[in-house]
């Protein structure tokens, strides 16, 4: 874990097209991705179906971080490029899965004492 508390290994990176980018589901991210749905993440990552716009919604906001000039429009180009929906869900669940913690891998706050066992 960094200092801010993202594991650095949280970045997924591919190529497309003859270039490199990184998507990084960030609590920016996931915020963006919120705004620009008018969803929260919760009912997103929980609705068994979504639509092609909200698959590139997603697959956008986890690009953003890293290519924050990125749109949503150039980000389903980069799906087209880089072998389709199948492929680069593959790499938003790889991404979206480093980026969440371990199931019982609680961290400590600081200045907050351990609970009793």
């Amino acid at each position: 874990m960094t200092k801010s508390g993202m594991d650095p290994r949280a970045k997924t990176t591919f190529e497309a097209a003859g270039k490199t980018y990184t998507l990084q589901f960030t609590t920016n991210a996931l915020v963006e991705l919120e705004e620009a749905t008018g969803k929260s993440v919760v009912d997103i990552l929980e609705s068994e179906q979504q639509s092609m716009k909200m698959l590139r919604a997603i697959f956008w906001a986890g690009l953003i971080e890293h290519h924050d000039t990125m749109t949503q429009k150039e980000a389903g180009a980069i799906i087209d490029a880089a072998g389709g929906l199948d492929a680069v869900m593959d790499l938003v669940n790889k991404a979206m899965t480093a980026s969440m913690p371990e199931k019982g891998a609680e961290e400590k706050t600081p200045g907050k004492p351990a609970a009793a066992a």
